[in-house]
């Protein structure tokens, strides 16, 4: 028994650890107060993927979107990714896509670790209403009644909060849009369950390599 409360302990503590990652990070800081979730003008070419972790965890932008190297971070703590619409991050001409900015937080690995359920997210986000609950074989996602408009400048209070764990690694994800984006419904859970989908993917591969 004291070891189930042990291992439940820490594997809450792994969750509250992803959480505050993913909301104290410098969302807004990359973002215009325009109320249109409109990011900040980068000279540099916007990436499609980037290697975490000596590529334990491979990031991939959904299609028409691009990871903003200026928010990029990456320590032995926790690494950050912010994705953006291509159009918004680059002057190169790029398919026009709904805003959204989509948050990937990756934690340093952790043997063993579990994604929390839908339900131990909804209990870890109070007083955050939640509103849908979704649990996956790789992944659980909750939809969120508040929040969205205070993470990012001109957002929807409701947004998407998902978790994930790629070898050992646990993954937090968020995705906020604009006030009244259709990706605050069920675009928008599509758009995260297929980003935690290709993250599994193309993060797997590495496993089954070795």
């Amino acid at each position: 028994m004291s070891t189930w409360i042990s291992d439940k302990k820490r594997a809450w503590k792994i969750v509250c650890r992803a959480f505050f990652l993913a909301i104290f990070l410098p969302v807004g800081a990359c973002i215009k107060s325009t109320g249109g979730l409109e990011l900040r003008p980068n000279e540099d070419p916007p990436l499609k993927s980037v290697s975490l972790f000596a590529g334990d965890v491979m990031v991939s932008a959904p299609q028409g979107y691009c990871l903003d190297r200026s928010s990029l971070r990456q320590s032995a703590q926790g690494s950050f990714v912010l994705m953006a619409s291509c159009a918004n991050l680059s002057a190169a001409p790029s398919a026009r896509v709904p805003l959204a900015v989509i948050t990937v937080a990756v934690l340093p690995a952790e043997a063993d670790v579990n994604p929390p359920t839908a339900a131990e997210l909804a209990t870890a986000m109070a007083p955050s209403l939640p509103v849908q609950k979704v649990d996956n074989e790789h992944f659980s996602l909750v939809r969120l009644a508040k929040g969205g408009d205070a993470a990012v400048p001109g957002g929807d209070p409701s947004h998407w909060r998902g978790y994930l764990v790629v070898n050992d690694h646990l993954i937090g994800l968020a995705l906020y849009a604009p006030k009244g984006s259709i990706l605050t419904g069920k675009h928008g859970k599509r758009m995260v369950s297929d980003l935690a989908k290709t993250l599994h993917a193309k993060s797997a591969m590495r496993s089954a390599s070795q």
